[in-house]
């Protein structure tokens, strides 16, 4: 894997105090949101002609995106995406109710496990707030609603592309002061979002291109489930969970819109057939503004054991 090809996007607190203060819970910030708001946001600034023309290369395999879910970097370590998946492939005998969402991963050169679970030591705290807002006029508190905010440590996320055009890709990103990146609700107030980027995440066997062999691969995004992900892996020999996503979401590749989309969430470890990676994409459209939008989803994938390793 050329690192040429990627960018390590951090997401930090504009007080320099080294916390967020999120609108959302952390999980609703995955690959599937920031895939979604950066071709979103694409499209409104490049020229509809080389948009149009990005939208077919994307979909005849030509070019890809690959977005990661977020993960922590903390004393130059990783803490990465995690779930009772990980942990059944990892630890056959473990206690549940240690589980953490965000686990440090021993990642060495040295060995034919060049990617395993170390200690789980969750990477972040989060603490919930609720906060009552009120209008008050002639003496009397009106339209009372509270809100709740979320506070996490700053975090990462990769994007990994052979499209070429880095310089837009970060302008997109850093454009109107970083906040509109992950929506305006996200930061709501305690201190602006700041977005800078870096390239210390070096693991040399991440793949979004290219021919895969069989084996076990950690999935560092959130992949829709749909027939063609079905066919690419064999989910008997997987360890995986299942999230589901509620919103304005596509049924299936073809169709149009379903209010639900079932994914496999990041951290899971699936089973991988001897394969070609592609774009998945998935289409939506609103018939309230009338537009069409498209989230195209490429695998960011990262070899672990084989499964003579492991005597299956």
């Amino acid at each position: 894997m050329s690192f040429m090809n990627y960018l390590e996007i951090k997401l930090k607190s504009g007080l320099g105090t080294g916390n967020l203060y999120l609108g959302v819970e952390m999980e609703q910030l995955d690959s599937l949101r920031f895939t979604s708001y950066l071709i979103y946001l694409l499209s409104k600034c490049l020229p509809n002609s080389d948009f149009e023309e990005l939208k077919r290369n994307l979909r005849d395999n030509l070019t890809y995106i690959g977005i990661t879910s977020p993960f922590f970097e903390s004393n130059n370590n990783f803490y990465l995406p995690a779930n009772y998946g990980t942990y059944t492939f990892f630890e056959e005998d473990f206690d549940r109710k240690k589980m953490k969402k965000f686990v440090k991963f021993n990642i060495r050169s040295d060995s034919k496990d060049k990617f395993d679970l170390s200690d789980g030591l969750e990477s972040y705290e989060i603490l919930s707030y609720r906060i009552k807002n009120e209008v008050r006029g002639e003496g009397k508190a009106r339209n009372v609603y509270t809100i709740s905010t979320y506070l996490v440590k700053e975090f990462k996320f990769l994007i990994f592309s052979n499209w070429g055009k880095w310089d837009l890709i970060k302008s997109t990103i850093f454009k109107e002061g970083s906040i509109h990146f992950i929506g305006k609700r996200i930061s709501i107030g305690f201190g602006r979002l700041k977005i800078e980027h870096d390239n210390k995440f070096k693991i040399n066997d991440i793949i979004v291109d290219g021919k895969i062999e069989k084996g076990y691969y950690y999935i560092f995004n959130r992949i829709p489930i749909n027939e063609t992900i079905l066919k690419m892996i064999d989910v008997s020999k997987s360890h995986y969970e299942i999230v589901k996503i509620f919103g304005y979401l596509p049924k299936k590749d073809s169709d149009l819109v379903g209010r639900v989309l079932y994914c496999f969430k990041e951290g899971s470890i699936l089973y991988f057939n001897d394969s070609e990676l592609k774009n998945l994409i998935y289409n939506m459209s609103s018939s309230v503004h009338k537009k069409d939008y498209f989230v195209p989803v490429r695998p960011v994938l990262i070899k672990i054991k084989w499964e003579e390793d492991r005597n299956v």
